[in-house]
């Protein structure tokens, strides 16, 4: 709850691209939802024959939905249009909008799960599928971030 205040406070006086990183990552998260829900229509260890097999569905989704929902910021950064402040604030707000899912599930497990087996069963499988979908987009967002830093510093013209 301290984190959740936290981060309102600093989206409450975030810029525009923290903003619509907010917005990407919650695009991101829904559409990675949405695709698995279209791909396996249940959440359960049986959704994709093995837990392993689960997991590389789920990032692969996660993948393609950030593709999708960042290809115009990474366009942006390609050509100049956002430095790395931009950037950076962007990819916080992609990392803090992808986030409840994961977050909720940390709390979840950490708090009230001391065993794999739980009731229903299918419960078992979230925490693999929740820290799949919610690495891609940070790692989306640092990649983001180095592109544009490495952007801006080929940009930078050298004083002799």
């Amino acid at each position: 709850l301290v984190l959740l205040a936290v981060a309102g406070f600093g989206l409450w006086r975030a810029s525009r691209p923290a903003w619509l990183g907010v917005m990407a990552g919650v695009a991101t998260l829904l559409l990675t939802v949405v695709a698995f829900a279209v791909r396996h229509e249940r959440l359960s260890f049986s959704a994709d024959r093995t837990t392993a097999r689960l997991g590389g569905s789920v990032g692969i989704l996660a993948m393609a939905a950030c593709v999708l929902t960042l290809a115009p910021a990474f366009v942006a950064v390609l050509r100049g249009r956002w430095r790395s402040p931009a950037a950076c604030a962007f990819a916080v707000g992609t990392v803090i909008g992808a986030a409840p899912i994961a977050a909720i599930t940390f709390v979840t497990v950490g708090a009230f799960q001391t065993r794999v087996d739980c009731d229903p069963a299918w419960l078992a499988a979230l925490p693999l599928c929740a820290y799949a979908a919610f690495a891609v987009p940070v790692l989306a967002a640092a990649t983001f971030t180095a592109l544009a830093w490495i952007h801006d510093l080929i940009a930078i013209p050298r004083v002799q």
